[in-house]
């Protein structure tokens, strides 16, 4: 009881750390040293953190498993909503500082479109779905469990939800700038109306065990043994034992490519287009197209296979890595050293956590 104890904290803090050390870190948003902060880290943890916890909470609660893959990508683009449009105002600011070439581009009724469908499927993946995922990866013994108890999750709810004052005052502070009424009621309705769809939406197969647990594959092992007894020289063990091993690892070196250029040309066409003042509708097209089939893909891929954890591993990681190399090729000097060095870290960490529990597994 200990043991799954201290799991369930190992397993929450990773998403409190690595929530904001990828959304707001590996994305090139905030260098190293402002990142560390301690008053700007406390901040980025109470927003990215405790939003990304929040979300695995709730997707735990509702559907019973942390890689119910629909309801997590509502819960992601409105976690993206309530960040960019309700705290920050990105959205609509005309002017907010990370704009660049989108500044003005694809704008209209108040609403930066371009920028608002890059960054709510940026926060969906990068600061909500990654994060959930390496954790539950991690911790696989305790993926299906609830890590925070109601007395814990209640208060990180409603700090989530007052923190947004102080984010509030700081953009106000720093533009002066204020949505209109409309805008700003609009994204609080698709805010919460992707919240009720994602409890309300019934998603089969949400329930996803990793694998077989140990007890089961010895007795499918010792049936096998039994039956074919006289037509094998070499008897089937936990180790030699993969009906499906093969099929799975396809998939998962396949979603891991397919993430990877996924991640490319969401990021080419948000940053290309704009910048050679391409028809505004061209991104949104490309970006919602080319996420909708990596997800269909994914989803099946899910379904079709029984060790869904690391099918759905492999391709955060493929996304994953192409911000990492994001980093290092656009990010500061500093950013690029300890940052790379702190994702690679982050990734080997992950798979040895994860392939440690395998063995003891198998051992068991």
């Amino acid at each position: 009881m200990q043991k799954e104890k201290r799991q369930k904290i190992f397993g929450s803090t990773l998403i409190l750390i690595t929530s904001p050390f990828i959304g707001e870190g590996l994305s090139t948003s905030s260098p190293f040293l402002e990142f560390i902060q301690p008053i700007n880290f406390i901040l980025l943890v109470m927003l990215y953190g405790f939003g990304a916890l929040i979300v695995r909470e709730l997707t735990i609660r509702w559907k019973q498993n942390g890689f119910a893959l629909i309801t997590l990508v509502l819960l992601g683009i409105a976690y993206g909503c309530i960040e960019e449009g309700l705290y920050l105002f990105s959205f609509f600011n005309p002017n907010w500082h990370d704009l660049d070439n989108f500044q003005g581009y694809g704008r209209f009724y108040g609403v930066n479109w371009v920028w608002t469908i890059y960054l709510a499927l940026f926060h969906m993946v990068y600061s909500i779905i990654i994060p959930i995922v390496f954790a539950q990866s991690a911790f696989p013994t305790i993926q299906e469990k609830k890590w925070l108890p109601n007395y814990l999750f209640i208060p990180m709810i409603i700090i989530f939800i007052l923190g947004g004052g102080i984010w509030f005052f700081y953009v106000y502070k720093e533009f002066q700038y204020l949505p209109g009424i409309t805008e700003y009621l609009g994204c609080l309705f698709v805010t919460i109306a992707l919240i009720i769809s994602a409890w309300l939406i019934p998603e089969k197969n949400s329930k996803f065990p990793s694998e077989k647990s140990s007890k089961q594959r010895n007795q499918q092992i010792e049936e096998i043994n039994n039956t074919n007894n006289n037509y094998s020289d070499e008897p089937l063990s936990q180790d030699n034992y993969s009906p499906i091993r093969h099929r799975t690892n396809a998939f998962a070196i396949l979603h891991l490519f397919v993430s990877f250029i996924w991640a490319v040309v969401f990021f080419f066409s948000a940053f290309l287009f704009p910048s050679y003042n391409s028809p505004f509708y061209i991104p949104i097209i490309v970006q919602l197209i080319t996420t909708i089939l990596w997800l269909l893909l994914l989803k099946f891929s899910l379904i079709k296979t029984r060790d869904r954890v690391k099918i759905i591993l492999f391709a955060m990681t493929g996304a994953y890595a192409f911000l990492y190399l994001f980093n290092i090729v656009v990010g500061e000097i500093l950013s690029k050293f300890v940052y790379g060095f702190l994702g690679f870290v982050l990734v080997i960490v992950i798979f040895l956590v994860r392939r440690k529990k395998q063995k003891i597994d198998i051992v068991k």
